[in-house]
This record gives structure tokens, C-alpha cells and sequence, in this order.
């Protein structure tokens, strides 16, 4: 059984998700407020979550060995995230995954897994 991270086409198929998720955050005005919490550019940010979703997905441990660990509170604590945010990444990242090779079953259970992350960050 593959992992997320293999069923995704691996290191390239993660930068992919990332990379049309940061494309979306920065191209469409409904996410905003989402946008403006991740300052001018976003290049940093893309190298940043592609290492921690590769990680999560269940690729090569390349976060917690750079970063020391994988505590996405720590890294979010400075920012109001309420439901709106919340919703507005959620969107970002649905349009995202729409736009991979995964089929619907996948898709659906990485949706749920990335809901649940996404509620749990809020601090609003």
C-alpha cells in the first residue's frame, strides 16, 4: 500500500500540491485574508510546507531532521486564525488537490485529514 506521499508522485508531486496551493493563495482575491498573513513573497513559506507535507505524508523525515520537529502550533501562535482563515486555506488546498492525479477516495481522506488540522489550528 503506497503512502499519501507516494500516491502524490513523491518529491515532485508534493512541490506540485504546494506550489499550485501558494498559486492559488496568491492569485485569488476571496482568500485574502489568508494571504496577507503570509507576508510579500512566498517563497520561503512553499520550501517550508512542501518539507513538512512531504514528512506528513510519509516521505523522508526532511522537516523534523532541518527543523528539529513538527509542531505546527509553535509556528502559527503570532496569527488570528479563526473559521474564515481556516476556510480560506481549506479552499486553497481543495483546489489544490483538485488538480492531482489522486483519485476521489484519496482525495476525500486527505480533505478530511487536512480539515482536521486546519480546525485545530484555529485560536478564534
Amino acid at each position: 500500500m503506497n503512502s499519501p506521499y507516494e500516491a502524490l508522485g513523491s518529491e515532485s508531486g508534493v512541490r506540485a500540491l504546494v506550489d499550485r496551493f501558494y498559486d492559488v493563495m496568491d492569485g485569488d482575491p476571496s482568500v485574502a485574508t489568508i494571504r496577507a498573513m503570509h507576508g510579500d513573497s512566498l517563497e520561503g513559506i512553499r520550501t517550508g510546507l512542501t518539507l513538512y507535507l512531504t514528512e506528513w505524508l510519509g516521505g523522508p523525515k526532511v522537516f523534523s531532521q532541518r527543523s528539529g520537529g513538527m509542531c505546527l502550533t509553535d509556528a502559527h501562535r503570532g496569527f488570528a486564525l479563526n473559521e474564515q482563515a481556516r476556510d480560506e486555506w481549506l479552499y486553497c488546498m481543495e483546489q489544490a488537490l483538485a488538480d492531482t492525479a489522486l483519485g476521489t477516495a484519496e482525495r476525500d481522506q486527505l480533505k478530511a485529514a487536512f480539515y482536521r488540522i486546519a480546525d485545530f489550528m484555529r485560536n478564534m
